[in-house]
Order: structure tokens, then C-alpha cells, then sequence
């Protein structure tokens, strides 16, 4: 298609392309949903490791159904196509179960195998599959633990809606490729209030709502999480996500793409209790620009804050203002009247802060 030179010849190839595209993804969609059926029909669900065997499933893509399993369930998944009296098997497993030792310990039922820790594959005679079940599982009883199937998720940093601009996604881009080794940066985003939630996609299975930050509105989707809808519409909920540059219709925006939400826990999220460092500069300046003979009130500084759109609630006000009485830089009557003190002489720390010092001694999630 690439190479042709020929117009007519491009779009016949391109449709072509596109078709069998979307086949795939449906045969995808196919083995996935038999395979859950299975699971949940005889309480798969339950065991160390899922595997899952069925004649005529397509061996060349069981390797992205399982990934798919692997991400409801969060368990070892093994999917086996049996054709042609051969079973062909896409594995793929969590930090808890090194997968190709797992198999090294099963070689006996195997005619071939290989892989690395987090996915694998073989072939195997379908009459050894009960066999090669039951000694995989005992290897996982003796190997996991229960700890080992909780979901945990890498967090690089809380962040606040504004703060995820193309910008901001054009240079974690620096960072790719991602995958083994280099997984792709995600970010919690707290005590965001979700608008209407809605379902999408052909199936209804996917998840997609707006949130409003500071009269700024933004998109979250979540793939194969329509199950929210019903749980966060209108409700303030914490977000996993990974951000993303979406192109519709000729407009590019900023997309969250969600990984987990929860509803929010806390009435105060990580950073109005823990503010930045920038937060906390641009409030000390504003404060200073304010000062007059009798120091300048906090309500009259929180509104010229939201005067310069600045992105501080009243909450995160508080905690910057005891951040700044903590480091001496000033002080604050029962009237909430603030006034400066004298700028020390050496270089601040803002470790030497106990509320700042938080940022670094809290556990996110």
C-alpha cells in the first residue's frame, strides 16, 4: 500500500487493510467473552493462575485476550487454542509468578515452551491439559501468596487537572519508547467531580465522562470500565490515568486515559493538604505585593488569587499559609490577618516545614 502509485489502488488496499483489522478485533472480542464465560461459568476466577482451553480459537491473537483477562482478573492467565489435535498457548502473568519458571517446573506436559517472566508461550497434546493444569497450580500454590494477587499501581505523581497540558505530554514523550522495563508514567488526579457519565463503543462497555477544574472541563475515558457509570456520575472520585493527545474531527485535546478510579475518600485531597512548591511561591508573592500597614486579610488575598485565575482552593490556601508560619515568614492573627516578617538571611528549605515535609511521607494510595 505504501509503496503503490496508484490512487484507486491505495484506497482498495487501505479497505482491505481496515477489514481485516477489524475482523481481528472482533475474533479478540469473541474469545475474550467465551473465555470470561468460562471462567465465571466454573469459578476459574478463584484460582492462583486461570487457564482457560477451547478447540478452534485463533492462536494468533489469544496472546491480546489474555492480556485482557490478565487485566480483569489480575491472575496468571494461560489461553490454549487446540487445532488439529496440538493445543498452542499464549501466556501472561503478574509480578507474582515468574511465568517461564513456571513452566520450566511443567515441562514434562510441554512439547516446547519459551518466554521471559511476564509472558510466555507453548504448545502441548490436548489430552495433557487437565494434567498440566492441576501441576501449574500446585507451582502457584507453593509460589504466590495472597498479597501477590493485589493490584498495585505504580504512581509517579500527583497532579492537579491543569497541570496535564500537551505540553506536559509532549515531553514525557522523551521518555518512549515504553514497555518492559520503561512502562509508560501514570498519575493520580484527586477529587475531581465528574459530570454525567455515559457508556461508548459499539458494545456499550466503555467509560467516558467530563470533570470541571477551575471552569476548565476535561475528557476521561476508561476502556472496558462502562460498570462506573451508574457509581461516579456526579460524584467527586480520584483518578489513575495516563494523559493522552486526542485528535476528533480536526479539534486535538488533552485525554484522560483512565487505568482506575475510586469515589474520593478524603473532604481534603494530597494537594491542598501537601501544596506545591509553585502554589506556595506564588502565594508568598502575592502577599507581599498585598502588604499594607496592617498586613493584608486572607480573604481579600484568596479573591485576588482568583483573580489571577490562580489554581488554589481554599483548603490549599489554609495549608500554605501554614507552611509559610512554619518556615517564619510570617505570621497570622485570630483575624486572619496576615503579615510578613523579616526574610531571613540564608537560603530557605522548605523541608524544614513539617506540612510541606508531608509530600514526601504520604502514601498516595
Amino acid at each position: 500500500m505504501l509503496l503503490a502509485t496508484n490512487p484507486e489502488e491505495v484506497r482498495d488496499k487501505a479497505k482491505f487493510l481496515d477489514e481485516e483489522n477489524r475482523s481481528r478485533q472482533q475474533i479478540v472480542e469473541d474469545i475474550f467473552n467465551e473465555a470470561v464465560d468460562m471462567v465465571e461459568r466454573e469459578g476459574l476466577q478463584h484460582n492462583k493462575v486461570i487457564v482457560v482451553a477451547q478447540k478452534d480459537w485463533h492462536e494468533g491473537v489469544i496472546g491480546i485476550a489474555a492480556s485482557r483477562l490478565q487485566e480483569k482478573y489480575y491472575r496468571p492467565i494461560v489461553i490454549i487454542a487446540i487445532r488439529e489435535d496440538i493445543g498452542k498457548a499464549s501466556c501472561r502473568s503478574i509480578d507474582g509468578l515468574h511465568m517461564k519458571e513456571a513452566l520450566e517446573a511443567c515441562s514434562e506436559d510441554l512439547i516446547i515452551f519459551g518466554g521471559h517472566s511476564k509472558a510466555a508461550g507453548f504448545s502441548i497434546m490436548p489430552e495433557k491439559i487437565p494434567e498440566f493444569t492441576q501441576h501449574l497450580l500446585a507451582y502457584a500454590e507453593e509460589h504466590m501468596t495472597e498479597e501477590d494477587l493485589i493490584p498495585i499501581l505504580d504512581i509517579e505523581n500527583v497532579l492537579a487537572p491543569h497541570e496535564v497540558t500537551k505540553e506536559f505530554i509532549e515531553e514525557l514523550a522523551h521518555l518512549e519508547p515504553f514497555g518492559m522495563g520503561n512502562p509508560k508514567p501514570q498519575f493520580v488526579c484527586e477529587k475531581v467531580r465528574c459530570k454525567q457519565a455515559r457508556e461508548m463503543g459499539k458494545d456499550g462497555t466503555h467509560l467516558r465522562f467530563d470533570f470541571e477544574n477551575f471552569n476548565n472541563i476535561y475528557t476521561a475515558i476508561g476502556w472496558n470500565m462502562a460498570d462506573y457509570v451508574d457509581t461516579i456520575s456526579h460524584h467527586f472520585i480520584d483518578l489513575v490515568f495516563q494523559p493522552d493527545i486526542n485528535n476528533w474531527n480536526g479539534r486535538e485535546y488533552v485525554q484522560f486515559k483512565l487505568n482506575d478510579l475510586r469515589l474520593s475518600k478524603n473532604s481534603t485531597s494530597y494537594l491542598e493538604a501537601y501544596p506545591s512548591y509553585n502554589a506556595i511561591a506564588q502565594v508568598y508573592v502575592a502577599i507581599r505585593n498585598m502588604q499594607g500597614p496592617n498586613g493584608v486579610n486572607k480573604l481579600s488575598l484568596f479573591t485576588s488569587l482568583e483573580r489571577q485565575q490562580a489554581k488554589i482552593s481554599n483548603k490549599s490556601l489554609d495549608s500554605i499559609l501554614q507552611i509559610l508560619q512554619e518556615l517564619k515568614l510570617i505570621a497570622v492573627d485570630p483575624q486572619d490577618n496576615i503579615k510578613l516578617l523579616p526574610a531571613p538571611a540564608q537560603k530557605l528549605n522548605l523541608a524544614n516545614s513539617p506540612t510541606y515535609q508531608g509530600r514526601q511521607q504520604t502514601t498516595l494510595l
